[in-house]
């Protein structure tokens, strides 16, 4: 299932996502998809979280389990053209 964080990142909650990380969440925790708060984040197209989230850390080319999809597909799928640079900028490669 789904981490609080994974949850709060959904649905565009910063101050929470501050919050859970500072308390120790584990920023790359996958849930059964094989999906991370940062393609949470990125799907939704909430930019804010996707920095910070990379800021922290974040694994900017983690894949889900059943397609391998990344952040940056799922975002550049939703047309989140700005969270498609931050992603690009921390080193996301498209060919993944």
């Amino acid at each position: 299932g789904q981490t609080n964080l994974h949850r709060a990142c959904q649905e565009g909650n910063l101050e929470r996502v501050i919050n859970l990380i500072n308390k120790g969440s584990d920023i790359n925790a996958q849930d059964h998809a094989g999906w991370t708060s940062l393609h949470e984040a990125a799907l939704a197209g909430h930019l804010n979280i996707v920095e910070f989230l990379l800021e922290q850390g974040a694994e900017v080319n983690a894949a889900s389990f059943d397609d391998g999809d990344t952040p940056l597909h799922d975002a550049s799928a939703k047309g989140h053209a700005e969270v498609v640079w931050a992603l690009m900028q921390y080193g996301a490669d498209p060919e993944k």
